[in-house]
């Protein structure tokens, strides 16, 4: 992505000594129940953020947040809902 898209800007400089070569890295799940994720992620003592509807490369739907022992973020994505599907599956 261009660095001087929204995007871009909010990662900052380009790679390279502060910077950040990506925002977040994303897993699809096939089956995505929040609150079984969140409850396994607990158990294993993994932080996770709030379930929020989000924008992804099939379109948006419900995804968690957590952060890698490097302290990337990860983003662990469910299905997008139908109407906003992007590959017309």
């Amino acid at each position: 992505m261009p660095l001087d898209s929204a995007l871009g800007r909010k990662l900052g400089a380009g790679p390279a000594g502060e910077g950040r070569n990506m925002d977040h890295f994303a897993l699809e799940l096939e089956d995505f129940n929040a609150d079984a994720i969140a409850a396994y992620l607990r158990a294993n003592g993994i932080a996770a953020g709030e379930v929020g509807d989000r924008y992804g490369a099939r379109g948006s739907g419900p995804s968690i947040y957590v952060e890698d022992p490097d302290g990337n973020t990860v983003e662990l994505k469910g299905p997008a809902r139908p109407e906003t599907r992007l590959d017309g599956g």
